[in-house]
């Protein structure tokens, strides 16, 4: 296997960055070069590797930033000798590059991105398996009334896609509870026994954490705010996706024709 790779694999296992290049007998400036490389091949996200950052390093550096208000590496190096506080130069002028809100934004949304589209196609799937096809199956039974009415008026706008297509992460957490009282049916009951993994979660937790998903979504999709994703929104999202274990759902094996 390419030493790139090996990187990426120590990365996902939870490595730190000195540790890695320790463990792989290279440079630090190798090493960074590597983990780029992993990152252009999409083996890792550029934000897996702030996570291979100590977090009291990282919390240090922003306490830093926020109180010199500069991010000029030399100065937060300086500033950390005054607080004897154990830095390494080059993991803290590797983070100061990875740290851009652009680079931040990015990859929060591709992690957004994955975890909306495979819940939004499971989701789908697994209704039609339940009620059948068209409008008057999996769409009438499996999807509440008040969405139903928003997304037609969405698709009115543009007629790109079908309605299902203008649903958002709070619909998605709405259809995921939703009670057909008239066919004493519960969508809870029938998707956590396609999803072993969302069965896992508690109903009231994995709404919440669908919330704040929205939230920080909402961010991320609207840059000209200006908002910088929190480390804790970063962490978040990172451990949420992983807990949901999207490469266990096998939507292909629960998908149907239609």
């Amino acid at each position: 296997m390419a030493k790139f790779k090996d990187a990426a694999e120590l990365i996902k296992k939870g490595y730190f960055l000195n540790d890695i290049a320790e463990e792989l007998k290279i440079s630090f400036s190798t090493l960074k070069d590597y983990l780029f490389r992993a990152a252009g091949y999409g083996f890792i996200l550029r934000s897996d590797i702030i996570f291979a950052i100590d977090v009291n390093m990282r919390n240090y550096i922003e306490s830093v930033i926020n109180d010199l208000e500069t991010d000029y590496w030399y100065d937060i190096y300086k500033e950390s000798k005054k607080d004897n506080f154990s830095i390494d130069k080059d993991e803290l002028r590797f983070y100061l590059e990875l740290r851009d809100t652009r680079i931040s934004l990015g990859d929060m949304y591709e992690y957004i991105y994955t975890i909306e589209t495979n819940l939004h196609k499971v989701i789908k799937n697994i209704l039609i398996k339940q009620y059948g096809t068209g409008d008057k199956g999996w769409w009438e039974k499996g999807i509440p009334l008040t969405i139903r009415k928003k997304c037609a008026e969405r698709r009115e706008e543009d007629l790109e896609c079908e309605s299902y297509c203008y649903t958002d992460l709070i619909d998605l957490s709405n259809i995921l509870f939703f009670k057909n009282k008239k066919l004493k049916m519960n969508n809870w009951n029938i998707i956590k026994e396609k999803l072993p993994v969302i069965a896992n979660y508690e109903k009231n937790k994995l709404e919440t954490n669908l919330i704040r998903l929205n939230y920080i979504r909402k961010a991320v999709m609207h840059p000209v705010r200006d908002i910088r994703i929190s480390d804790n929104d970063f962490k978040f999202v990172f451990d949420f996706r992983n807990s949901l274990h999207l490469d266990e759902w096998e939507i292909n094996k629960i998908s149907v024709n239609y």
